[in-house]
């Protein structure tokens, strides 16, 4: 079994910055973003702030949790942490970035 290139501390870091900064990756304290975080992804993706705040890195297209990326250190069983595919990172379920795309976890 080959694990992804963030399996590397020193890869996922500077992945996970690189989609704060280019892909508005956060609220970094989800239980106080900062204001406004959660209207800019409602406009950004044409949605009520109530729908809005429902789009999570937890049930995003590309949120794995599948056993390989347990394995590989990037997800956790309980499904809190998880692997992003799509900008190959670890996070949080509780985040989200402008990319979020239906139809997650990945579990298999």
């Amino acid at each position: 079994m080959r694990c992804p290139k963030a399996a590397d501390p020193r890869v996922n870091a500077k992945n996970r910055q690189k989609t704060i900064d280019r892909f508005g990756f956060g609220p970094a304290d989800v239980a106080n973003p900062p204001r406004g975080f959660w209207e800019d992804k409602a406009e950004r993706w044409k949605l009520p702030v109530k729908l809005a705040r429902l789009r999570r890195c937890g049930n995003c297209g590309v949120y794995d949790v599948t056993e390989k990326a347990i394995e590989c250190g990037l997800a956790s069983w309980d499904g809190e942490l998880g692997y992003c595919r799509g900008h190959d990172f670890t996070c949080s379920a509780l985040r989200v970035c402008n990319t979020w795309s239906p139809g997650g976890p990945v579990m298999e």
